[in-house]
Order: C-alpha cells, then sequence, then structure tokens
C-alpha cells in the first residue's frame, strides 16, 4: 500500500527522509516534477527499474531517464562529454532539457548493449533537495502506457500506484505550466533532437551550431 505524503514547509525534511529511505531498500516513489507526477528509484537498482517498468506496463529493460543533482555529477556517469554538450548544461540546467551519452563503462546500468543513457538536471526544488541526499535516481512519468502524464497524486497513485511505497503530494500540477523536456542526443555528430518538447529546436541550435531536428 503506498504511503501519501503531503508536502508542506513543516513536513518537508520527514517527506524527504521517508524518500530517501525507500529508495535505499530499492524501493519505487512518486514525485512531484515540473511535467507532472513521476517515478523514482535508485539508478542502479535492477529491482528498482524492473519495479518502475512494471508499475508502467512496460516489457523488456526498456530504459528511463536519469536525475542528477548537479552537472559536476555527469562525469562518473559517462564515457565522456562533449564540450557542446558541457555548453548546453551551462545554459539549460537545472531545466526541462535531457541529454543523451555513452554511458561509463564501469557503471553497472541497467540498459540494453549500447543504448545511451538519457540524464537531466530538474530544476523542481523538492526533486532537487532528494537527488542531493540519494544521488542519480532513475526517473519517469508516472503514467500506464497510453494514458495522460498525471497531474495530481490521485490521478497517479490509481495509475502506477500498486507498487509505489511513496507518494508526496504537492497538490495538482497546473497543466499549462506542464511541458516535457527536450531531449538530445549528444552521441552522435551533430547532436540530434530527439524530441522538441519545452526548449524549441531554434533555441538549442543557437548554443550548438549543427542539430538535427527529430527523425
Amino acid at each position: 500500500m503506498t504511503v501519501r505524503l503531503e508536502d508542506s514547509e513543516g513536513n518537508r525534511q520527514a517527506s524527504i527522509e521517508a524518500v530517501v529511505a525507500a529508495v535505499a531498500r530499492g524501493e519505487i516513489v512518486l514525485l512531484p516534477s515540473e511535467s507532472g507526477y513521476a517515478l523514482a528509484g535508485d539508478a542502479f537498482s535492477t529491482r528498482a527499474l524492473q519495479s518502475i517498468r512494471v508499475a508502467k506496463g512496460r516489457s523488456g529493460v526498456q530504459p528511463v531517464s536519469v536525475l542528477v543533482p548537479s552537472s559536476t555529477t555527469v562525469s562518473g556517469l559517462t564515457a565522456s562529454i562533449d564540450p557542446l554538450a558541457a555548453q548546453l548544461m551551462d545554459q539549460f540546467w537545472p531545466g526541462l532539457l535531457t541529454l543523451m551519452f555513452t554511458p561509463a563503462p564501469s557503471l553497472a546500468w541497467d540498459l540494453p548493449p549500447s543504448v545511451p543513457v538519457s540524464i537531466r538536471m530538474p530544476a523542481h526544488d523538492f526533486l532537487v533537495q532528494v537527488l542531493q541526499r540519494t544521488g542519480p535516481l532513475a526517473c519517469t512519468a508516472a503514467n500506464r502506457i497510453g494514458m495522460p502524464v498525471p497531474m495530481d497524486a490521485d490521478d497517479a497513485i490509481e495509475q502506477v500506484g500498486a507498487g509505489v511505497a511513496i507518494c508526496i503530494d504537492v497538490g495538482p500540477i497546473d497543466p499549462l505550466s506542464a511541458s516535457p523536456s527536450s531531449i538530445v542526443d549528444t552521441t552522435v555528430s551533430p547532436f540530434q533532437l530527439v524530441r522538441e518538447g519545452a526548449l524549441s529546436l531554434a533555441e538549442l541550435h543557437a548554443h550548438v551550431g549543427d542539430l538535427l531536428p527529430p527523425a
């Protein structure tokens, strides 16, 4: 059964502690993000990754994004960082830009062979405070396949709550201010915009020069 905690100034620290403890146990949690409610778990836990996929109704080992507390974390997670990728991080992080990198071979990522790791530094205050305690988290929208991303805790729990330890309820997220992140693949040359979300092709192009549009 999902434990539901309402986030407020008075119990913020207790909510963070509860999430940190759940992640350390390999459990998955429901957290608010800029784009709606999201499923999250330890990025290096096979158990957590599998639980996220089951909750979403996915099969196989489809990758999920990884959230980090700062851009300095990325160098320990990837094989290399292109200078243009570093420029994008400096310009748009924290925020709604996901960058795809070649994963560091020394890390036991739960990824199919040859699949890049997708990394983002969020701007959501609660998420950042959690990440500063947990380190990298695997994260994906808390919707079942084919369903809309939940904008409130009730919908999130109804869609994916069966296997979730804790849900942090911050109330409804305004759908008018919620946008998916833009995704840029930095493992190819020139970089390619995989998904145009909160940031447009033109905005990103201004900072990296050549940028291929989505296929």
